[in-house]
């Protein structure tokens, strides 16, 4: 009954992050088909999607290391507990009445690999929004050589390390790139275990911390240059959507040009933020956005607006509380900014099913015979079409209201419009360097 309840959950996981995020690519998919114990490793921007989306795509059950500090509640214990987690203490982790120590989880590890099983662990510790790579700790490499050790290293633990790159892990609708490594054989390092345990659970920990560096494309150097890449994208991104490969690829060259910059050129890099950040006051302050100025030129009467806009509001308006509701809980709540996604999702598993029982169950009292079927049945199909619509409409209206403004105040347009492109050809061609 577990493993049922695991393969249902995998594939209900899989079904909601591939609508979140359906611009998803997985690069290496193959190594995901686990054949021996495996500890399988990743970056961990985006708190409980990071696992879920690597766990769904593997081809066995894996379990997952997870705070102690959760496991404090009977329920969640429990919940966890029955959701193959294993508690791992950190120096930070409140556990209240329940006390874990580490031995007794590494112990746990170490049985679970030495029956062939596979493991989840985020070894940079916790998630955290700005995007890099982080340091990381040594307890993976710690677990794998420890069941290695106890069985003379013939055991064949391997550490898969997988990099996740989202376009912006925040937002509904957009893109990730999932590139899965090489696996790295633990028994490699049998002699320097032998020689020393501390110094080869660092040294295999640097190795994996180089592999992961590899897989994860975005490293910025601290929040303020985090921050300024973000505004960039955001501009690049009105500009011309692409994929998610491509865009990763121009955020990559941007981030790249950025630290270029800062480092042969620190005034030239100051002076850019501030024109950019003057730039955001000045549309902000009357009610414009930057999606508006890039699609000036972008037309709004053409026959496809109006064309989809009733049905687009058909299904905008039949989704409205499954939809404000994830936001109205996400923004009660008040978490950290990386637990977004995952309350929005894990709402929305809620929500959006129990919206459409209730209103299946409406239909039922005011239609007859198949209607409140075919109803029911246009709730999914309406939604993807005013998303869709949303999409391709939103950046033309905000352009016709930019132009409504531009009619009464020419002078400031064009002081913002020649703004923008200097930033964008400054941050994109850096021609002065």
């Amino acid at each position: 009954m577990l493993k049922l309840l695991y393969f249902f959950l995998k594939w209900l996981v899989r079904v909601c992050v591939r609508i979140y995020y359906p611009d998803t690519r997985v690069l290496n998919r193959d190594r995901l088909r686990l054949t021996g114990p495996t500890l399988l490793v990743s970056n961990h921007p985006n708190t409980l999607l990071d696992p879920l989306h690597v766990v769904a795509r593997a081809n066995r059950m894996v379990y997952f290391l997870a705070n102690a500090g959760v496991f404090k509640y009977a329920f969640t214990n429990w919940l966890f507990t029955l959701l193959w987690c294993i508690p791992i203490k950190r120096s930070s982790d409140d556990t209240g009445r329940q006390v874990i120590s580490n031995e007794d989880s590494f112990e746990k590890s170490y049985a679970h690999l030495r029956q062939g099983g596979n493991i989840f662990i985020a070894p940079e510790g916790g998630s955290m929004t700005l995007r890099r790579l982080h340091e990381l700790r040594t307890g993976t490499a710690r677990i794998g050589l420890g069941a290695e050790a106890g069985k003379g290293f013939e055991l064949g633990v391997t550490i898969l390390p997988v990099g996740l790159n989202y376009t912006r892990a925040r937002r509904c609708g957009e893109g990730l790139v999932m590139e899965v490594g090489r696996p790295i054989r633990v028994a490699d390092w049998r002699k320097a275990y032998e020689q020393d345990p501390v110094q080869a659970a660092r040294d295999l920990t640097d190795a994996l911390e180089a592999a992961l560096r590899s897989l994860v494309y975005l490293h910025c150097d601290d929040d303020d240059q985090d921050r300024f890449l973000h505004r960039l994208e955001e501009l690049a991104h009105h500009d011309q959507r692409l994929t998610a490969p491509a865009s990763l690829e121009r955020s990559r060259a941007l981030l790249e040009r950025l630290q270029t910059m800062q480092q042969q050129q620190p005034e030239a890099y100051a002076a850019l933020w501030r024109q950019l950040d003057v730039y955001y006051q000045r549309f902000r302050a009357v009610g414009l956005t930057d999606q508006g100025i890039a699609a000036r030129n972008l037309g709004l009467w053409s026959p496809m607006v109006w064309i989809g806009a009733l049905p687009a509001a058909y299904g905008w308006l039949n989704h409205l509380a499954a939809y404000q509701i994830p936001r109205y809980i996400w923004c009660r709540l008040q978490l950290y900014p990386t637990y977004a996604s995952t309350v929005k999702v894990m709402a929305g598993l809620i929500f959006f099913p129990l919206g459409y029982g209730l209103q299946y169950t409406l239909a039922g009292l005011l239609l007859d015979g198949y209607g409140p079927l075919w109803y029911l049945l246009s709730l999914p199909l309406s939604g993807w079409v005013a998303w869709q619509y949303g999409r391709w409409a939103g950046p033309r209206w905000a352009g016709w209201r930019y132009r409504r403004w531009r009619r009464s105040h020419a002078a400031e347009a064009r002081a913002l419009e020649t703004m923008r492109t200097q930033i964008m050809s400054r941050a994109q061609g850096m021609s002065y360097l």
